[in-house]
């Protein structure tokens, strides 16, 4: 394996296990044995646990930073939306809580003010797209859509932990497409929920259940 495809992979394997435990509970072992190498040869490219999540850190800047198409129909929204939903899973080593030092806390808090800040510019842009093209109603009240993005962010930020805490008392496992669906539904004209019942709805994949 190539040497930076050896470092992307154990980024890729850093992030999710502490999107899954948090970063104080996984180990250089852990990430090591994810990664399918030794821990030798993980601390060869990462002297350190923290320099493996600043390193995370930066590439999730890189990506946050890097400029996205504004959606211009439902469809195209759809698509962005299961993005968003690997994103946000991909992403939830951001919004464990975590130990952290001064350095690793505050880039951590940046990463955080990053993502939010462009998330919230692309929704904006979003709405106003669907709203020239027909397919989003006019806001009912100065700021209704402000609040909107507030609402989906939201479900963003908090998605990761909420969904593992329904699956753990027995319920479906919510969908994240779907839930963000359910905020912009209403708001939508009659041309956009035509679009949407006719071939957005039926694309939706059941949630599974909790074993």
């Amino acid at each position: 394996m190539a040497k930076e495809d050896k470092i992307q992979q154990i980024l890729i394997c850093a992030k999710e296990l502490f999107g899954l435990y948090g970063y104080d509970k996984v180990s250089m072992r852990d990430i090591a044995d994810r990664a399918g190498i030794s821990v030798g040869n993980l601390t060869y490219y990462y002297g350190r646990k923290e320099r493996i999540m600043l390193a995370v850190l930066d590439q999730i800047n890189e990506e946050v930073s890097r400029p996205a198409d504004i959606p211009g129909t439902l469809a195209e929204v759809d698509a962005m939306l299961e993005r968003f939903s690997k994103i946000a899973a991909q992403s939830s080593c951001l919004f464990r809580r975590y130990s952290l030092d001064e350095q690793l806390g505050e880039k951590m808090l940046q990463c955080q003010k990053n993502l939010v800040r462009a998330n919230r510019g692309l929704w904006a842009e979003t709405l106003r797209s669907l709203e020239r093209s027909g397919q989003l109603c006019g806001e009912l009240y100065s700021g209704h859509y402000s609040e909107l993005i507030t609402a989906i962010q939201m479900v963003y930020r908090y998605w990761d932990g909420y969904a593992e805490m329904e699956e753990s008392i027995g319920n479906r496992c919510p969908q994240f497409r779907q839930c963000i669906w359910s905020l912009l539904l209403p708001n939508l004209t009659e041309a956009g929920r035509r679009e949407f019942f006719g071939h957005i709805l039926p694309g939706f994949a059941p949630g599974r259940t909790a074993s």
